[in-house]
């Protein structure tokens, strides 16, 4: 379920009108607008998650695995699919050009790039997901878990561990702390 907390934490309380899955796999924020991507679609909230409604509409497939906002447009990824909104989803298309296999596993955003995960790699879209290139790697991943940015960098969490790219994806390395020899 999906639970909100108004004391920075201290209690919680399920928030869940309108929510037809327990199953919260993605949340993301844009604005006053709260998505959530459940194993039974696509929800949005206007007020802080009291209230929900679906807007899965021309999504194929019901499970949302991972989900982004750029700006006004929204990401989801079925792990199938990736799909683009303009209209805080009330229509979506699919973002196919470029992309090959399972893809929308995870999703981040490094400046002008949107990336998202495939099976055993990454694409990357300049265009807001028009189109996709796929993103050749130096090192194989084993189960890509999750993929963040800190403004700068990307990072990958793995089975193995979590990993670190200075070069949008291109090359990677072990995450290593930060020293006054590395910064």
């Amino acid at each position: 379920g999906l639970y909100l907390s108004t004391n920075n934490g201290i209690s919680w309380q399920q928030t869940s009108l309108g929510l037809m899955s327990n199953y919260v796999l993605s949340l993301a924020m844009a604005g006053s607008n709260l998505y959530a991507g459940t194993q039974d679609g696509f929800f949005s909230s206007t007020d802080n998650g009291i209230n929900w409604t679906e807007l899965s509409s021309g999504i194929t497939a019901t499970t949302i695995t991972a989900l982004t906002t750029v700006d006004t447009n929204i990401f989801v990824g079925t792990g199938t699919r990736v799909y683009r909104s303009t209209n805080k989803g009330r229509d979506w298309i699919q973002c196919l050009y470029g992309l090959s296999g399972g893809v929308g596993f995870r999703f981040a955003v490094l400046g002008n790039k949107v990336f998202t995960t495939c099976i055993d790699g990454f694409f990357v879209s300049t265009d807001l997901g028009v189109t996709w290139k796929i993103i050749k790697l130096d090192k194989p991943f084993l189960g890509i878990q999750a993929l963040a940015t800190d403004g700068r960098n990307l990072f990958v969490g793995t089975k193995d561990g979590v990993y670190l790219s200075v070069d949008d994806g291109v090359t990677w390395g072990p995450n290593t702390p930060p020293t006054a020899d590395n910064c």
